[in-house]
């Protein structure tokens, strides 16, 4: 691990280590070892911190970029990111991080891992340039070992940029497109050998089944009024509709006062719900599903439709989101029980 280095995006005041005395260390065992930014950047941030040895162990495991998120930021980078794992936990907490990169290896903090949100798609961009940056050799870990903290202002502003620029590029403008400038990878330009294509799946038509959750920032709700799940279809192109489940006349009824109401069951609707994506600390999970699929779920949004009555004890929003999942045929869901929003958003 010579020689490591972490990018980030982090909070107001850059990163926070263990063992950093208002910028500075001592030298001991343990302490955080600082290197001030040079070329008069004017951050105020240490341009480089060590971590003490264990405070994050590089290791294995975590998961792929979805494959439709992939190819977005691959066209736009023109660079291969098959090697990239994501892995949502504490460590980007740890030292202060929304999220960070370390090789191929991303880090997010709960709730920060969202590539069906703008912002979602804009900070993994972020983050996927960090990663561009350090196999092009652009960071350097001042202390020769360990693993550093570099934040350097001009990375920063550039991974700001392209993560911006990625979030907003469309796969289909990409046979006129050119890498961002500064950002080609090494080898670019190389001819790579035909890839002879995979056989395509029988009307596979790429569309996509997005389930969701978050949870209420307001304390002491009912636990069965705790959080949202919503579910979304995602067409070819990128059109989507999102669709939450919740009580007819919701806003005149006080969660609290009118639980046993609730819980009894009240008559039901079906409602767009596509600003579920913005709410704080949500989490999505994205499945690719055939045409077919897609139908079969509509189909159960339109029975919630007809009538549905809305039920803390047996239909609320985080069933009705798993009844669609169930009806598009997604394995994950198959036997699955969900009893609340709260246990819902666990297991997004």
């Amino acid at each position: 691990m010579a020689g490591t280095v972490i990018q980030g995006r982090f909070g107001a005041g850059g990163a926070k280590l263990p063992g950093t005395l208002g910028g500075l260390t001592a030298g001991g065992p343990g302490h955080v070892r600082v290197v001030m930014a040079s070329g008069g950047h004017g951050s105020g941030h240490p341009g480089a911190q060590q971590l003490p040895p264990g405070l994050i162990r590089p290791g294995g495991g975590g998961r792929p970029l979805p494959e439709r998120v992939r190819g977005q930021m691959e066209s736009f980078f023109g660079t291969d990111f098959s090697d990239v794992r994501v892995h949502v936990g504490s460590e980007a907490a740890s030292i202060g991080a929304l999220a960070f990169t370390m090789g191929s290896s991303l880090y997010f903090a709960p709730g920060q891992y969202n590539p069906d949100s703008p912002q979602g798609l804009a900070l993994l961009g972020h983050e996927l340039t960090h990663v561009v940056q350090q196999r092009q050799g652009r960071v350097r870990n001042p202390f020769g070992s360990g693993i550093a903290v570099v934040q350097d202002l001009h990375l920063e502003a550039e991974a700001d940029r392209m993560g911006a620029r990625a979030a907003n590029h469309r796969v289909s403008e990409a046979v006129q497109a050119k890498p961002a400038p500064g950002l080609v990878p090494r080898g670019a330009g190389v001819p790579r050998p035909a890839q002879p294509k995979a056989p395509k799946a029988p009307d596979a038509g790429g569309y996509r089944l997005i389930v969701g959750g978050y949870l209420h920032q307001e304390k002491g709700l009912p636990d069965g009024m705790a959080g949202h799940g919503f579910v979304a279809i995602e067409k070819p192109g990128g059109g989507r509709q999102s669709f939450g489940f919740s009580p007819a006349g919701f806003s005149n009824m006080d969660a609290r006062r009118d639980l046993g109401k609730l819980t009894a069951g009240v008559p039901g609707r079906v409602h767009d719900d596509a600003a579920a994506f913005t709410k704080p600390g949500v989490r999505t999970r994205s499945y690719a599903i055939s045409r077919e699929q897609a139908e079969q779920a509509m189909g159960k949004v339109a029975e919630y439709r007809k009538g549905a009555q809305f039920s803390l004890a047996r239909k609320q929003c985080s069933s009705f989101a798993m009844d669609v999942a169930r009806a598009a045929g997604v394995d994950d869901f198959a036997g699955a029980k969900v009893k609340s929003p709260r246990e819902w958003y666990r297991k997004i």
